[in-house]
């Protein structure tokens, strides 16, 4: 029984694996957008990408 538990969630975890990423946002430049922590963008007509990645610290 326990084998089959293993079993299900590691399938679980391999197709959430495979989920598809989301759309990248694309902004003029100059033009105010909201990243949330894992997404991008890129501005529109420039060779330029921005990835929130972290954040370091709140002070809240």
């Amino acid at each position: 029984m326990l084998k089959y538990i293993a079993l299900t969630a590691a399938g679980l975890l391999v197709l959430a694996g495979c989920a598809p990423q989301p759309a990248e946002t694309v902004v003029g430049l100059g033009q105010e957008f909201t990243l949330a922590i894992g997404q991008a963008a890129s501005i529109a007509g420039e060779q330029l990408k921005i990835r929130f990645v972290d954040v370091i610290s709140d002070s809240r």
